[in-house]
């Protein structure tokens, strides 16, 4: 199975949109053994120039839904700006992960 990183790379293509060199980052050095905690609020020094947008999200979501579901512990995308399309897609990837805690548990 492709790591993380790779799967991120694939989603921005089907997306029409550039990885993001912050999210590829922590793609890239996550274990997947372990914990994912994903921290991007939009006001950092790195983010606040080039905030995340819709697509960003949806990509980014679709890693998550393809390669780490079941370790995301943690998804922080304040002050970006994003649209009612980012807010689904991260909706949809919370009930995932409560769906899958919720069978496991």
């Amino acid at each position: 199975m492709a790591n993380a990183g790779e799967v991120y790379a694939e989603k921005c293509a089907e997306a029409d949109v550039a990885p993001r060199s912050e999210i590829a980052r922590i793609l890239d050095s996550w274990d997947s053994k372990t914990a994912l905690s994903i921290e991007l609020p939009g006001n950092s020094l790195e983010l606040f120039e080039r905030r995340l947008g819709d697509l960003d999200v949806v990509a980014l979501v679709q890693t998550i839904l393809h390669a780490c579901t079941d370790q995301l512990e943690s998804l922080d995308l304040s002050f970006h700006t994003l649209t009612d399309k980012a807010a689904v897609a991260v909706e949809v990837v919370a009930v995932e992960v409560l769906l899958r805690r919720k069978k496991d548990g």
